[in-house]
């Protein structure tokens, strides 16, 4: 490229087979160990829930000048969830081992 120069690739993150799953919340309620559920869900109660596996690479210089993996595939599970009863608030759970890859090349 005349204008910029020589343009060298940093790193990619790619994010692959993900679902995204919004629903309203139904709760129970106890009171005395008495469950009771509500019939009608309110509508400010609901939860997100996304799923995916996310993984990245670097390009690594140097003699080599390859690919290097530096975040191993991880499969994730995001939730969100608002609600009147419970408040709101984030989990994220990981059903594989986080792999970070860190080395002098970077």
């Amino acid at each position: 490229d005349p204008e910029l120069g020589v343009q060298l690739p940093v790193a990619v993150v790619s994010i692959g087979s993900t679902s995204l799953t919004m629903s309203r919340l139904e709760l129970e309620d106890s009171n005395d160990h008495v469950k009771v559920v509500r019939t009608e869900a309110n509508p400010q109660d609901f939860q997100v829930v996304v799923e995916s596996t996310v993984w990245a690479d670097y390009f690594k210089l140097g003699i080599t000048r390859s690919w290097e993996p530096l975040l191993e595939p991880v499969k994730c599970l995001v939730l969100y969830e608002k609600s009147l009863m419970r408040g709101e608030g984030f989990i994220i759970d990981a059903d594989t081992p986080v792999h970070l890859n860190l080395s002098g090349a970077l």
